[in-house]
């Protein structure tokens, strides 16, 4: 069974946490899942390889959320550690500032304390969460423009045929409709004649293109976050679109239709 936990648990890392201290670990969410289950990973011992060495085991002090690092795959599981407490120092690290202030006027305050703590480290860059995520995700909203973008033309050319084929539809029975509208007909009833057979199509189509959808989502699932395939809401909104764009693009020529003056339709013939 596959536990999953929605809450941090236990306690970060403090300045007690030294060189000579205990070697302390905190883990995330998919660790804790992963090998300890339904029980409590806090106070545990864990360590590396298929024979660790009890001297380099680590003490789990706390879980934290697992943190994506891509939106196509699953978070990575992860075992943190204090920085005194690795074998090697690092080549580079990356150090995360948290603020209620504007973060990009924080920029020049963390050159100043590196600089003071640390004269011969090298601040590569300084970038806000905003702009790292924005330099994370770039692929993929780029991709997710040219969709949006080939969509609204997908929609643009829908509209524009379903309205020429009404049109046609209705150029042809010019006559047929100043008949009724002579005889008495109610130019509503018009309008709904002239819209009831194309609806009627369009209902077909969407449901064949719905089946079609959840069919397929699968196949689209790597390329959403925060969505599942079959995200109702998501489904709603496009059918709701796709019939509102369809009745939109029928009803401007079913009104023309509709208000036709029977002794010029008559005449025209």
């Amino acid at each position: 069974m596959e536990s999953h936990r929605s809450e941090e648990d236990g306690r970060l890392f403090s300045g007690g946490d030294t060189a000579s201290s205990t070697r302390v670990a905190v883990i995330n969410e998919s660790v804790a899942n992963a090998f300890f289950g339904d029980s409590d990973p806090v106070g545990q011992r864990i360590g590396f390889g298929s024979r660790p060495d009890p001297s380099r085991t680590l003490t789990v002090v706390g879980v934290v959320r697992d943190a994506r690092h891509s939106l196509r795959d699953a978070p990575p599981k992860m075992v943190y550690q204090p920085l005194d407490h690795s074998r090697e120092p690092p080549e580079a690290l990356t150090a995360a500032v948290r603020t209620t202030e504007n973060p990009e006027s924080l920029a020049p305050v963390v050159r100043q304390v590196v600089r003071t703590l640390s004269p011969d480290v090298a601040v590569m860059w300084v970038r806000t969460m905003r702009q790292q995520i924005a330099a994370a995700t770039t692929s993929e909203r780029l991709l997710a423009m040219l969709s949006s973008a080939f969509a609204v033309l997908a929609l643009l050319l829908a509209c524009i045929g379903v309205y020429g084929v009404i049109s046609y539809d209705v150029a042809g029975h010019t006559r047929e409709i100043g008949i009724r509208l002579a005889l008495g007909a109610e130019r509503s009833a018009v309008l709904v004649g002239v819209l009831r057979p194309t609806m009627t199509i369009v209902a077909i189509g969407l449901a064949v293109g719905l089946a079609g959808a959840l069919v397929t989502s699968r196949l689209v699932e790597a390329l959403l976050f925060g969505l599942t395939p079959r995200d109702p809401a998501s489904l709603a909104l496009t059918t709701v679109t796709l019939a509102a764009a369809a009745l939109l693009a029928g009803y401007i020529p079913a009104r023309r239709a509709s208000r036709i003056d029977p002794t010029v339709a008559l005449r025209a013939e």
